[in-house]
């Protein structure tokens, strides 16, 4: 199951509209209950019942409170989701410049090639720095990628692991 789509807020609001069981208002029923009062052994089967109730509150409590945090995790899920979205659309944007600056380079360093002995200096070193220039934005972008591609790596690896937390607490 994917976390993208859940609404963590209206999710929040439904537990916090359940989340207002108080075990420890039976608890104080169970003590209340005076023996002496009562006749036979219905007593204890009225606080084995009592108790049986706590227990299955106390664990609906537990439930709840793992759900709880769901909600933080599922919020930190989709928060990632958006920053790999945005990583991905910033890699493709860097490979699109990877491209267009391949070409340009190989373009000049053709240009280069086809030079003539008698070509003018002016020329050469016009096409040199051209060839320079495209040489250093291609290692600044490639740096990019690089770096773009570690980040999403580390956004994907946390978000696995809180599919894995989230399931786990839900589970």
């Amino acid at each position: 199951m994917a976390y993208e789509n859940i609404n963590v807020n209206s999710l929040r609001r439904a537990i916090n509209q359940v989340d207002n069981i108080n075990s420890n208002n039976y608890d104080n029923v169970v003590n209340k209950l005076n023996s002496s009062e009562w006749s036979g052994g219905i007593i204890n089967r009225i606080k084995t019942a009592i108790n049986k109730n706590i227990s299955e509150i106390k664990e609906i409590q537990k439930k709840l409170r793992n759900y709880q945090t769901a909600c933080d995790y599922i919020e930190e899920y989709q928060d990632l989701d958006d920053d790999i979205r945005r990583y991905n659309n910033s890699l493709d944007s860097y490979k699109s410049d990877r491209d267009r600056y391949n070409s340009k380079l190989n373009s000049y360093k053709k240009t280069m090639r086809n030079y003539s002995s008698k070509e003018p200096e002016i020329s050469r070193n016009y096409t040199q720095n051209k060839i320079d220039n495209y040489s250093w934005k291609l290692s600044n972008v490639n740096s990019k990628i690089s770096d773009m591609n570690s980040k999403l790596s580390s956004a994907k690896s946390r978000q696995s692991a809180l599919k894995t937390k989230i399931d786990n607490l839900i589970g």
